[in-house]
């Protein structure tokens, strides 16, 4: 049974979710205005949230990033640029890093003996390991009046 898909919460308003190794949900949302989409948070690097997104839009896509972990940024690459809070630019940089990821992996699956069993199944093991390889974006600043305008839609930060 997929658990991955696309769920209308409400007119314009969709929740993407991608089921990662059998252990990890990752959210992300689209906000569709008349005139332009927005995407919030990109998931992992192989959930392909852009193209998601495509099934429901063909607009302009903005991305806007909740904050800089690998779960929101991994998919930032599809697009090439993502607003994001400067405070979390450093952490964004952090987790587009593969060997910093590799680590972060390694010492959870020290801590985690179910994620260490699930890991030696072949296919979930090559899932982790592209999962960990983030492409990097550029990062924009928010912008300064707290809002983005979709055309008919506002949406506020």
């Amino acid at each position: 049974m997929n658990k991955n898909g696309i769920i209308k919460i409400a007119d314009g308003i969709y929740q993407i979710k991608y089921y990662w190794l059998g252990v990890a949900n990752v959210y992300m949302f689209l906000i569709v205005g008349e005139e332009k989409a927005m995407l919030i948070d990109t998931g992992y690097s192989i959930t392909g949230a852009l193209q998601y997104a495509r099934k429901v839009t063909s607009l302009p896509i903005i991305l806007v990033n909740t904050h800089g972990h690998f779960d929101h940024i991994g998919g930032n690459g599809d697009i090439g640029e993502a607003y994001l809070s400067e405070a979390d630019w450093e952490t964004a940089g952090q987790h587009s890093d593969y060997n910093y990821l590799k680590n972060m992996m390694e010492h959870y699956m020290e801590r985690s003996l179910p994620v260490r069993l699930l890991l030696k199944i072949p296919r979930l093991n090559k899932d982790m390991e592209k999962g960990i390889h983030v492409k990097k974006c550029r990062y924009i600043r928010l912008p300064a009046e707290n809002f983005f305008e979709l055309g008919n839609r506002k949406v506020l930060f």
